[in-house]
Order: structure tokens, then sequence, then C-alpha cells
């Protein structure tokens, strides 16, 4: 018998969902009721640093999210399922994220909300 290891290999949907589950409480659900009812909702926040995630902006039937992997940061889009599976998304290109090379180095210098985040309607 082969023994399964216990911890999830790396990817960004997984590192997205972490954050999202962690630092975002409610926020799937907030855009599961504003789909539903075809309203409009927009809710972006920033990693803390030392993260692989800049910018993470949450709509009601997609995520877009920086993320530093490859040497580099990149913008990717996930469905909600994606995440909830914590595999999937796309790599829609290179992050304008210019504050740095790597995690450590800082985020993109747009301002957006603190780990906690915040709504804005949009």
């Amino acid at each position: 018998m082969v023994k399964q290891s216990v911890f999830a290999e790396w990817s960004p949907a997984l590192e997205v969902a972490l954050f999202t589950d962690v630092w975002q409480g409610g926020t799937r659900e907030q855009a599961a009721i504003a789909l539903d009812r075809g309203e409009p909702f927009l809710k972006e926040a920033k990693a803390p640093r030392g993260s692989r995630l800049g910018q993470v902006q949450y709509r009601p039937d997609s995520v877009l999210a920086e993320i530093y992997d490859d040497g580099q940061w990149q913008r990717w889009v996930f469905t909600w399922p994606q995440l909830a599976r914590r595999e999937g998304g796309k790599l829609i290109g290179p992050s304008e994220n210019t504050a740095g090379t790597g995690p450590d180095a800082g985020h993109s210098g747009r301002q957006v909300d603190s780990p906690t985040g915040g709504q804005h309607d949009g």
C-alpha cells in the first residue's frame, strides 16, 4: 500500500481558496447571494506581506487574483466552484504588480482593503 501525503500540493487555486477561507470569511456566501439576486458585488482585498498573493478581487461569479509564481507576478481568474475544489483556474497574463520581484518585496501600489477586506458596490 502506498501511503498518501496529508499535505496538499501548492497551486494558485489552493492559495486563493485558503486566503479566502482564512482572511475573507463570508465572502463566498455574499457573492452567491448577490449572484442569486442579480445584484452587483465587488470586494477587493490585499494579502499580507510575504504571501504569494497580491490583490484579490471577488465578484459574484469569479475571483481575480495576483499570484507570484514561476518568478513573476501573474493574473489568474477562478470560478467559485474551482476554489471550492481548490483546483483549476486560468492564467490570464502577467500582472501589473511592479512593487518588487517577489512576495517579500511588496505588492502593487494600488490601494485596496486590509486583509479583513471590505465590500464595495459597483
